[in-house]
C-alpha cells in the first residue's frame, strides 16, 4: 500500500468530505497560483453536476477530468470547474453518512474524487492512446470484495486498455458474456481462500466458453499472498497479487490474436 492510499484508507475513519475538501482547498490554491489568478468565483453548472457525479461513481475519472477542465467559468482558463467537484463530494459523503462501507462503491467514488484533484493539480495530459484491447475483471461468486477490482480495472483503462470491471454478475452470466463478446483477458479478483475451492473449474468453464479461442485469464486480489507457482493448479495464465504485475503481463498479450499466434 503507497502512501497515497495509506492516507486515503486512514481518512476514511473520519469524515471522507472534510478530507476532501481540503484537498479541494489545496488544489484550487496551487492552480490559482500555477495561474497567476486569485479570488476566483466558481459556480456550478447545472446538469454537469450529474454527469460529473456518474463518472466519479463510476470510475471514469478521464471524463470527469475533461468535464472539469472544459467547463470552468471561462473555458479560456486552466482553473477547473471546483463548484462541480464541491457539489459532488457533498453528495457523495451524503450516501456514506446513510451507510458506510469501507470497501463498497463509495469507497471507490471517494478515491476516484482523490484522483481527480491529483490530476487537476498537473498540467492537462496528452489524448489518450487507442485501446489496446479488451479486459473483463470480474469476481467469482460469493467474492463481495469490490474495491481492488474497481481498481484494477480503473489503472488499465489508464494504460489504454479498454477495461471494465463487472462485479454483479453470476458465474453463469459472465459465462454467457465471454460466449457473445470478444473479450481479450479475464481478470478474476479472489478476496477469500474459500473461492479457490471451485475457482479452477470456473477458469476451465470460462475458456470453453469464450469467443475468443485465445482467450487469457489472470487471477487476483487479496487471497493472493503466495508465490504464483503455488496456485498453478488454477490454470491461470497469470497470478497477479499486485496491478503492477498484471499490467507487466498484459505487455506481452497480443489483442485479437489466437493463443498459437502469442507463442
Amino acid at each position: 500500500m503507497d502512501d497515497l492510499e495509506f492516507e486515503f484508507r486512514s481518512a476514511l475513519s473520519g469524515s471522507c468530505a472534510s478530507w476532501l475538501l481540503d484537498r479541494l482547498r489545496a488544489t484550487v490554491e496551487d492552480v490559482a497560483a500555477a495561474e497567476g489568478t486569485t479570488g476566483r468565483t466558481l459556480i456550478d453548472h447545472g446538469g454537469d453536476i450529474a454527469v460529473l457525479e456518474t463518472c466519479l461513481r463510476r470510475g471514469d475519472v478521464d471524463t470527469a477530468e475533461h468535464l472539469c477542465r472544459t467547463r470552468g467559468p471561462d473555458v479560456q482558463s486552466a482553473i477547473p470547474a471546483f463548484g462541480l467537484i464541491l457539489e459532488v463530494i457533498h453528495r457523495i459523503e451524503r450516501d456514506w453518512q446513510a451507510e458506510p462501507a469501507p470497501d463498497g462503491p463509495l469507497t471507490f467514488a471517494f478515491w476516484n474524487v482523490q484522483n481527480l484533484l491529483d490530476r487537476l493539480r498537473r498540467p492537462e495530459a496528452p489524448a489518450a492512446a487507442a485501446p489496446r484491447g479488451t479486459v473483463l475483471v470480474a469476481l467469482p461468486e460469493g467474492e463481495g470484495h469490490q474495491f481492488g477490482a474497481r481498481l484494477v480495472a480503473q489503472e488499465l483503462r489508464r494504460q489504454s486498455w479498454n477495461a471494465e470491471a463487472d462485479l454483479t454478475a453470476s458465474n453463469a452470466a459472465l459465462l454467457t458474456r465471454v460466449a457473445r463478446e470478444w473479450i481479450d483477458v479475464v481478470g478474476l479478483s479472489v478476496g477469500h481462500d474459500g473461492a479457490f475451492a471451485d475457482l479452477a473449474h470456473f477458469i476451465t468453464d470460462v475458456r470453453e466458453a469464450s469467443l475468443n479461442r485465445g482467450l487469457r485469464v489472470m487471477i487476483g486480489g487479496a487471497a493472493i499472498v503466495a508465490a504464483p507457482r503455488a496456485y498453478a493448479f488454477l490454470g491461470a495464465d497469470c497470478v497477479a497479487g499486485e496491478i503492477a504485475t498484471a499490467a507487466a503481463y498484459l505487455d506481452s498479450v497480443r489483442p485479437g490474436r489466437r493463443l498459437q499466434d502469442w507463442n
